[in-house]
């Protein structure tokens, strides 16, 4: 899960910049920001998918790498657009 903190502390981050009142309380609109996560682009080698696509690729390599068919997992980068 390492992999993926920095998509959702870039997405806190957010949050915080928006609303820095110390008592800040999550608001509908709030959740449904963190929720549009799954949905973030990223990058998996030369391809950009959206998280919930890539992190089957994730998962995949690291089940090839268990059964000793790949030696490299598929970790994502922040898409800059």
């Amino acid at each position: 899960m390492e992999p993926y903190r920095p998509f959702v502390d870039n997405l806190v981050y957010q949050l915080h910049q928006k609303d820095q009142d110390e008592n800040m309380l999550l608001t509908t609109e709030d959740k449904h920001h963190l929720l549009s996560l799954a949905t973030v682009d990223a990058i998996y080698g030369k391809r950009k998918s959206p998280l919930m696509v890539g992190l089957s690729h994730t998962t995949k390599s690291l089940a090839d790498c268990f059964q000793g068919k790949k030696r490299k997992i598929v970790y994502p980068e922040l898409h800059q657009p």
